[in-house]
């Protein structure tokens, strides 16, 4: 329901807020229980701020701010990732050991021993990182619409 602002309504809001010196919410507590007028704590913030009532010495912040100056951030030099090429050891499968890079770097034709990388694994693989990218492609979501 909502509330009539009466003269007799605005004059103790008035007088409850600036000479008592009620909060807001203690305006709307009193008119609920002493008067019987249902009224939220909201609805006396807006009628005090239409009626442009605000008590003295009230400042509505803590303290002041005082104003920021403009201060650059330092410039970062931008991050160039090094490359490091490694090539092949070419290691026949028989002298290939544990921790060395398992991927296949034998010729198309298929002719001749079967030869591997050999180069140091990448950590929890049995390739090295050049070939644990090659290897390894990660997943993606199917798309709407596509076939799986």
């Amino acid at each position: 329901m909502r509330i009539t602002w009466t003269d007799e309504i605005i004059e103790e809001l008035k007088h409850l807020f600036i000479e008592r010196r009620f909060s807001k919410g203690a305006v709307a507590r009193f008119f609920s229980e002493k008067l019987g007028i249902e009224v939220t704590r909201n609805a006396i913030v807006g009628k005090l701020n239409r009626l442009g009532i605000k008590r003295e010495g009230v400042t509505q912040f803590c303290a002041e701010r005082k104003p920021r100056l403009f201060q650059p951030k330092p410039s970062r030099q931008p991050f160039v990732p090094q490359v490091v090429v490694t090539e092949p050891r070419m290691v026949p499968f028989a002298e290939l050991g544990d921790g060395e890079c398992q991927y296949e770097c034998t010729n198309a034709d298929g002719v001749g021993d079967w030869l591997f990388c050999g180069n140091p694994c990448k950590s929890g693989s049995a390739f090295c990182r050049k070939h644990h990218g090659v290897v390894w492609v990660r997943a993606r979501k199917a798309r709407v619409g596509e076939a799986a």
